[in-house]
């Protein structure tokens, strides 16, 4: 939320290229949108108050198989670890706390603020033996702060 009252928002997919670094191709699968992560992948956040304490992530696993690791993310904002969620099954959204003096560091920021998620990956092909040999994290559909 900025201090006139929008949030930062940004559907993965959609109109995010200026928004991403390190996510895997855009993708369409149940009529959403997303972006498979990778070991360690980035969202530019360009609105941030100092009054903003929640960062919601709508991720799903994509099916992953037993024999992969989980799906661990451990979520940073601004260089600050806000905190991990294991993420099981379909797209589902995953609330983080957002400290006030991190919010407000955050949005004294003179540029964009940085958002880092580093992800347990998978290979397919290792794993399940198909011709997909990315190293996939979580789907990422959503990023909200507010």
């Amino acid at each position: 939320m900025t201090p006139e009252g929008r949030w930062f928002d940004l559907d993965i997919g959609v109109n995010d290229d200026v928004h991403v670094l390190r996510f895997h191709a855009k993708e369409v699968a149940d009529g959403r949108t997303f972006r498979w992560s990778r070991p360690t992948s980035y969202v530019s956040v360009t609105t941030m108050s100092p009054n903003s304490r929640e960062l919601i992530l709508v991720l799903g696993d994509g099916g992953r198989p037993p024999a992969a690791p989980e799906a661990k993310v451990d979520v940073f904002l601004h260089n600050q670890q806000v905190g991990s969620v294991i993420v099981k099954g379909g797209f589902t959204p995953y609330s983080l706390r957002i400290p006030p003096e991190l919010a407000a560091r955050a949005a004294a920021a003179a540029d964009s603020v940085e958002l880092r998620l580093v992800t347990a990956t998978w290979n397919p092909a290792r794993v399940l033996g198909s011709g997909d040999d990315r190293a996939l994290g979580v789907m990422v559909d959503r990023v909200t702060i507010k």
